[in-house]
Formats: C-alpha cells, structure tokens, sequence
C-alpha cells in the first residue's frame, strides 16, 4: 500500500491504479490486515491520495473503504499516522463526488 500510495500522488497514475483495480486491493488488505498499524497508515494514505479524484472517490466508496478508513482509526487511535492519513482520507471523500 505504501507504493500505491506514493504512486497516487501523480493524476495519471490515480486513474490507473482504480483502473487496475487497486483501490480494492487496497481495501482488500485494510480489511485482511486490521492490526497492522503500517497497512492501516499506507491504506489510508493511498484512499488520500486516490480520493483526489471524484470517479475513485465513489469507487472507494463502493468498495467499502469509508468503513476500513473507519475501522483503522478505531483499532489505532493512538498511532498518530494512521489518525492523520485516515482524516486526511475521510476529508478528500467528504468534499468530492456528486452523492
């Protein structure tokens, strides 16, 4: 999740990572991996980056991810990363996307 996220930062590759399937990747593994606080950050981090885009912003939602992003800050409330990237996630969700 680390590189997804950092590859996310470029638009570009926003579109082909949700193309390719990713943001379920991603997913995927918050939800495999609920006790590893670094999965959780880079997770979280990556739907930041993702949710830049409004079309991923629904697809994350679809996916599931507002309840991983959840999740993630409930397990890990006191690791600082995992609060800052899952915020910064749950802001980007918040303001983008037309539903």
């Amino acid at each position: 999740c680390g590189a997804l996220q950092n590859l996310a930062l470029n638009d570009e590759n926003k579109i082909l990572i949700a193309k390719e399937d990713g943001i379920n990747l991603i997913v995927s593994a918050m939800k495999d991996h609920p006790s590893d606080p670094d999965v959780q950050k880079n997770g979280c981090g990556a739907l930041w980056n993702l949710s830049l885009n409004d079309e991923n912003t629904q697809e994350i939602t679809e996916k599931q991810g507002i309840k991983y992003i959840i999740k993630a800050m409930e397990k890990h409330s006191k690791v600082v990363s995992v609060q800052k990237n899952a915020c910064g996630a749950l802001w980007n969700l918040s303001v983008n996307g037309d539903f």
